[in-house]
């Protein structure tokens, strides 16, 4: 039996980049955001103490490739525009000794 947790690991990315000026301020109006920016490549670092299944970006169900690294592993998402989830499934230790 493992303390280590199993299930999912969920990560929340927001781009909140204000291209607004600062014009229609909560205060004042609605806040308008009339484009986005996307950031591109960002790393998400996972410890060496998860067993990870598979990774993937939901809404969009797009999985991510896990590379080695001397801490875990890591994932790049390629690009967020606004919002999304990176979905980090993970196995049990059993789970892991059997694949």
């Amino acid at each position: 039996m493992s303390d280590l947790p199993h299930g999912e690991l969920i990560v929340h990315l927001f781009n909140d980049l204000n291209t607004t000026a600062n014009h229609a301020l909560p205060n004042d109006n609605v806040p308008l955001r009339e484009e986005t920016v996307p950031i591109h490549n960002i790393r998400i670092e996972i410890s060496s103490r998860y067993k990870v299944s598979r990774v993937t970006l939901q809404p969009e169900g797009k999985e991510l490739l896990p590379a080695r690294t001397p801490d875990g592993i890591s994932v790049i998402v390629p690009q967020l525009n606004v919002h999304t989830l990176v979905v980090v499934e993970l196995s049990s230790e059993s789970d892991s000794k059997e694949r």
